[in-house]
């Protein structure tokens, strides 16, 4: 084995070590999972130093994939969000040691590879990037998703409140105290913070209802290691009724979540085990467990899609101590009776589930916003968005008996 090869076995090794030791894992779980990821890394440099031109080339390649899809899946988003930092350039070192393990491992092969066979490497590269790199990548992102900052400014009317879930992370969020009694949990989508739903909470304050606008744990001002799916979402919906429950004015049996993308889906699976939630509205929900998918068609794409998903989730589930949530149309069969509004924008994935999550409940009301990009709706049209929504909570959660939306009598 050359130099430059063993070089690049321990950069990556050293790389995935970072990885574990940054992983949402217990302490022993973090040793564990980096004593697995070195003697993988020791066990493909030996076997790399066997001879023969295919079985050299195989374990320089599948070391490759493992060092290019982590460094793609945290390292670069990471740098394009934060910036660079010292975990952020061993992962893009890790990533270029990847990337020439593969271009060594799949020449190597190549050529060990005679007449006709060679063709064999035109469908073996398609199904390892699909159903290998691709999987791989995504889980690592899913797992080590960026830190994304607050991006906006305090409202005047809100104040900064630490909501503290039953794991010990602290969630930084906005509070704005309720006129009506009642409250609204404002949910970022995936790389999203608070900031990122400040039109909405404003909308809400507005009629009068408290709103509390968390940072997703890992994101913003909050604690902990975020999920890209929102696998805390649970705890974190249950440490923000726990912290509304106990402000005087709130009236206890009268709080909504209002969720985007990933927080829809926090708060559908919320809903199904915590009723002190009252009713949710889910903006742009679609799925983040393979069995989501179950609207994709059973072609070759959506063969493949959902084959994807198996292996990414699966893969996701080794990093986490996070439980992968249950597939939201059994969340919304099991909440049956909470009071759903589902806004559906022009969106394909959200287009395709939203019929599950009807079928799943006789509550869920559903509005579609065709002319509406991913969580857009409010964007593309304020009017019936404001309208649309508070006359749900009015409906739901309510106006002070004797007193208006807004609280006034």
């Amino acid at each position: 084995m050359s130099r430059v090869v063993l070089g690049c076995h321990v950069l990556i090794a050293a790389w995935l070590v970072a990885v574990a030791a940054t992983s949402d894992r217990s302490p022993v779980g973090r040793v564990l999972l980096a004593g697995v990821a070195v003697a993988i890394m020791a066990a493909f440099a030996w076997w790399a130093r066997r001879p023969g031109g295919i079985s050299r080339g195989m374990p320089n390649l599948l070391a490759g994939l493992l060092g290019a899809t982590s460094g793609a899946g945290i390292a670069l988003p990471s740098l394009a969000t934060t910036g660079p930092s010292a975990l952020v350039l061993l992962g893009d070192a890790g990533l270029v040691a990847g990337l020439l393990l593969i271009g060594i491992g799949t020449a190597t092969a190549v050529r060990a590879t005679r007449g006709r066979w060679r063709l064999l490497a035109f469908p073996v590269a398609f199904v390892v990037l699909q159903l290998g790199a691709l999987p791989l990548a995504g889980a690592f992102y899913g797992t080590h998703p960026p830190r994304t900052p607050t991006g906006a400014a305090r409202p005047a009317a809100a104040s900064e409140v630490v909501v503290t879930t039953a794991d010990g992370v602290e969630l930084i969020a906005w509070y704005t105290p309720s006129r009506n009694g009642a409250a609204v949990i404002v949910l970022p989508g995936s790389g999203g913070a608070k900031g990122s739903t400040i039109d909405h909470a404003a909308v809400l304050a507005r009629h009068g209802y408290g709103v509390l606008a968390l940072d997703s744990r890992g994101t913003g001002d909050s604690r902990g290691i975020g999920n890209a799916w929102g696998w805390h979402g649970t705890a974190d919906i249950a440490g923000a009724l726990d912290w509304l429950t106990a402000q005087a004015e709130v009236d206890a049996g009268r709080i909504a979540a209002l969720g985007l993308s990933m927080g829809a889906e926090e708060a559908l699976t919320a809903a199904a085990t915590d009723r002190r939630l009252a009713a949710v509205i889910a903006e742009g929900a679609s799925g983040r467990t393979a069995a989501d998918l179950a609207y994709l068609p059973m072609d070759v794409l959506g063969v493949i899609q959902r084959l994807e998903a198996v292996a990414m989730y699966g893969v996701a589930e080794l990093l986490t101590d996070a439980d992968a949530p249950m597939p939201l149309r059994e969340a919304v069969a099991t909440g049956a009776g909470v009071p759903i509004l589902l806004i559906v924008c022009d969106a394909a994935d959200e287009i395709g589930a939203a019929p599950l999550l009807q079928a799943a409940s006789g509550s869920v009301d559903r509005w579609d916003v065709p002319d509406a990009p991913h969580i857009g709706a409010l964007a593309a049209q304020p009017a019936a968005w404001e309208a649309r929504v508070s006359r749900f909570l009015d409906a739901t959660v309510g106006a002070r008996a004797g007193g208006g939306a807004d609280g006034r009598t």
